[in-house]
């Protein structure tokens, strides 16, 4: 082992604690999806991070290291959540259609969208906030398991299954919107 890699070794052993520190600070819990990913995500940076850094991050600059760390690899932690959210459907319904059939795509395969569906939609839209809308997508989606949302948002199975009742009695007012 070369003296380069020995002190990324020590650098990632005395920091690890930080690193974690970090995803408990975001909120990230340890039975989150991607935990692992993230907590090998901030490995790297910290290594960038102790790179660019300008005393000596084992030494007697530790403590001025360990802000100037906890700051680089909170932001870079969060850039990484924000990628993931990236990754859901819009909250614009007309982005919901496929332009192609018109169909909307939350419905089943060749079943077309009625007017009623996407009246319903939008006032779920506006009646729901932000992540209950995102979650009733993803519920309409139908391709995820109620072990994958618990997984995506870290929380249990039993949390998920009380968000979706709520979402239902929340919906229950705009049911007559699907009968158009």
């Amino acid at each position: 082992m070369d003296v380069r890699s020995l002190h990324r070794s020590r650098v990632l052993a005395q920091f690890e604690k930080l690193i974690h520190r970090t995803l408990a600070r975001a909120q990230v819990s340890q039975q989150h999806m991607f935990y692992d990913d993230y907590a090998q995500e901030l490995r790297l940076k910290l290594l960038d991070i102790e790179v660019g850094f300008d005393g000596k991050a084992l030494g007697a600059d530790r403590i001025r290291f360990v802000g100037f760390a906890g700051r680089g690899l909170y932001w870079h932690l969060i850039s990484l959540l924000r990628k993931e959210k990236s990754v859901l459907p819009s909250e614009n319904v007309a982005e919901l259609l496929d332009y192609g059939t018109g169909e909307l795509v939350c419905t089943a395969p060749g079943e077309a969208a009625s007017t009623g569906m996407l009246v319903f939609i939008e006032e779920a839209r506006r009646l729901l906030s932000g992540d209950e809308f995102e979650l009733f997508l993803l519920l309409c989606d139908g391709t995820w398991s109620m072990v994958e949302l618990a997984e995506y948002y870290g929380v249990g199975r039993q949390t998920m299954y009380k968000r979706k009742e709520k979402l239902a009695r929340k919906l229950e007012k705009l049911k007559d919107l699907l009968l158009r």
